[in-house]
């Protein structure tokens, strides 16, 4: 087998094993698999950030699993982590409603350890729109605003009030915004106070990921919902809404939130 740093150059040879919605990060390192005959078989891409290396997708063609081409992708990712000098952990995500074989891949890889890491919730919008929350009933509106139309100041100073307080990081502000949904992405304001946010990510998988939900005023982050919701089939039509319900905080909000998502187990493969 053979391997090849995916760049501009080659980048069409390997579209059959990247993402449709594959988007360049200078973060991002992707690598391909080809076989002596020219065959691409797979590709791996991962993201170095916060002292961790993230797996941001692995794929090989079906005619060319349980060939080892998977495992010589991921050797050929702890060679490269080898050489940098500092052990710093790798993981990947992944459900294995979706991805059976992944599962599989990594419970037999014995170099990771296979354990459950969360619940994600997939929600269609019109099962968002008229949700209704306990003590939200009030009549007092307060106005939103659409994030990405604050002055660039502004919401970075957001982003960074949340990483202080709330551990959500954003380690490239070009690349996070080159992926959000803008359309999507409000916030609500009181005399320079945040009250609410709702951030959305695009998804390689074509949904869309309700990435941030702050709320310091319930009703208003129904309202913030609901618009996303009518929004979402405008701009964004056959995508679901994808929230990862990480603690146990976040759990319980997703469950009043929506309490008709399909709810799928992920785990995380760390090494």
């Amino acid at each position: 087998m053979n391997y090849l740093w995916i760049d501009e150059k080659n980048r069409n040879s390997f579209r059959s094993v990247l993402p449709k919605s594959f988007t360049e990060g200078k973060d991002k390192v992707c690598f391909g698999a080809y076989d002596d005959d020219g065959f691409v078989c797979g590709a791996l891409c991962y993201r170095y950030a916060n002292y961790q290396y993230d797996i941001l997708w692995i794929y090989v063609e079906e005619e060319k699993r349980r060939q080892g081409v998977a495992t010589g992708l991921l050797d050929l990712l702890f060679r490269i982590v080898g050489k940098s000098g500092e052990i710093y952990p790798v993981s990947a995500l992944f459900e294995p409603s979706l991805e059976e074989s992944l599962y599989g891949f990594f419970m037999a890889y014995s170099k990771m350890e296979t354990t459950y890491s969360h619940d994600r919730f997939y929600v269609l919008p019109r099962e968002i729109r008229g949700i209704k929350i306990p003590g939200t009933g009030t009549k007092d509106t307060l106005p939103q605003e659409d994030f990405f139309k604050l002055p660039e100041a502004a919401q970075k100073k957001i982003l960074y009030q949340l990483e202080v307080e709330c551990n959500y990081v954003v380690p490239d502000f070009e690349e996070w915004k080159k992926n959000a949904a803008p359309e999507l992405c409000r916030v609500i304001l009181h005399n320079g106070t945040l009250m609410d946010l709702l951030l959305v990510q695009k998804r390689p998988d074509g949904n869309l990921e309700l990435s941030y939900l702050y709320s310091k005023y319930p009703k208003g982050l129904v309202e913030l919902l609901t618009e996303a919701a009518w929004d979402t089939e405008s701009y964004y039509p056959n995508a679901k809404l994808v929230f990862d319900a990480v603690n146990e905080e976040s759990a319980s909000m997703a469950k009043k939130l929506f309490p008709q998502a399909e709810r799928v187990p992920i785990y995380e493969a760390e090494w």
